[in-house]
């Protein structure tokens, strides 16, 4: 009986490792059957988190000027000068220049070319003065010029500068008045006559629309009173403002 039960025992002992190694796969563990099996391997590792993408920084806004938008198509605007005419050349020697006024219409019919109708005045005056022989007499020419212009500009930040030429039709009259016992009767004619006329100026946007500047246009017009002819040149140097529409 005891012999049986130490059979059984030794069986017993014999089947747990045969067990043991058939549940690790038939594999002894290094350091015989009694050693720790090595942990099982890592799981592989997880792939890397994506990357933010970049953190782009608002462009700074342009910089606004005041001057005008580039809109295709024609821009109108009306425009006034008010300055000096200065009297030029030998028959205006001894005259002396009086108020220069203009005012009109043009239109930009390209970025850097306009054209512009106005209508304008000038005078220029001589006088005769003597008064020990109690003499006093003063010349007065005036003209009232219609001229269309040829305006080639450019601009450059919030100004803007530009050239310009053209031809008019021009209303002459002359004046003679005397103001004492000496010196002939009073005396007054008038013409039609052609000119011409070139100048340049510079103007600054106050805003998108309006513009503040200043010109200097000279001027070629002959002019026949009481048959002699006079060569009325001069040089008108103004004030200009203008609106755009």
């Amino acid at each position: 009986m005891v012999r049986r039960l130490l059979l059984s025992m030794a069986a017993l002992a014999a089947l747990v490792p045969a067990r043991a190694a058939a549940q690790t796969g038939g594999e002894t563990p290094p350091g015989g059957p009694g050693a720790a099996a090595d942990p099982a391997p890592a799981s592989a590792a997880a792939p890397a988190a994506p990357r933010p993408p970049p953190v782009s920084l608002p462009a700074a806004p342009p910089v606004v000027t005041p001057g005008p938008s580039r809109e295709a198509g024609r821009v109108p605007y009306v425009y006034a000068t008010a300055g000096k005419v200065i009297p030029w050349g030998h028959d205006m020697k001894d005259f002396s220049g009086g108020l220069a006024v203009e005012g009109g219409v043009g239109v930009e019919i390209e970025p850097h070319v306009a054209v512009e109708a106005g209508v304008g005045h000038f005078t220029v005056a001589h006088r005769l003065w003597a008064p020990v022989a109690g003499y006093d007499v003063v010349d007065e020419i005036g003209a009232t010029p219609l001229v269309a212009t040829l305006r080639v500009l450019g601009r450059s930040a919030n100004a803007e500068y530009f050239a310009t030429a053209g031809l008019g039709v021009y209303w002459m009259s002359f004046e003679r008045k005397v103001n004492s016992v000496y010196g002939g009767p009073p005396f007054s004619d008038a013409d039609t006559t052609r000119g011409a006329h070139l100048g340049a100026g510079i103007v600054s946007y106050l805003s998108p629309r309006v513009t503040l500047g200043a010109t200097a246009r000279y001027t070629w017009v002959n002019a026949t009173f009481s048959g002699t002819t006079i060569h009325v040149d001069g040089m008108l140097v103004s004030g200009a403002i203008g609106y755009r529409f």
